[in-house]
């Protein structure tokens, strides 16, 4: 059985636990990274979420996976390869899923996408607002189905991204 969607309220906690898992990848990675960045739904003050901490690694450029999960791993972090794009790459943590790792390069498609959408969420309240009610009711429609879920999001994150890309 999947495990359940859950979308809690916003967590005042989530920019530290973001900080404090940044330092750790800063540690192992170094000077690969051109920057770390918060991104998705926590990374939103004031947003509901799924209580994962999305963190985007910008690179200069993307060598294989495998070249990242030997360090990644230290911190326990699971590459999921294949993950759907090959603009990124994407690792996971914890039993739970609680932190996401988007390995991007810097100026990609992926890149632009992940900031423009949290950039646009923090700029225009109401559409946060809107966002928030969208993902309330489809965690309750999909509570057991997570692609299903995030597969029906998809038409409104397109919108915002028509609009900021």
């Amino acid at each position: 059985m999947n495990s359940p969607v859950i979308v809690v309220e916003y967590n005042e906690e989530w920019p530290a636990i973001y900080e404090r898992e940044r330092q750790l990848i800063a540690s192992v990675l170094g000077e690969t990274i051109i920057a770390i960045e918060h991104v998705g739904s926590t990374a939103v003050v004031g947003l509901s979420a799924k209580p994962i901490i999305d963190l985007m690694l910008v690179v200069e450029r993307l060598e294989p996976g495998e070249v990242y999960a030997r360090y990644l791993e230290t911190l326990g972090y699971l590459f999921v390869a294949d993950a759907g794009s090959s603009d990124r790459h994407f690792f996971k943590k914890g039993e739970s899923r609680n932190h996401h790792l988007h390995l991007v390069e810097e100026g990609s498609q992926e890149h632009r996408r992940l900031i423009a959408f949290r950039d646009y969420l923090r700029a225009h309240p109401e559409t946060r607002q809107e966002y928030e009610a969208l993902k309330k009711a489809l965690a309750l429609q999909f509570r057991f189905e997570r692609e299903a879920y995030t597969k029906a999001k998809t038409e409104f994150v397109r919108s915002i991204e028509a609009r900021t890309l």
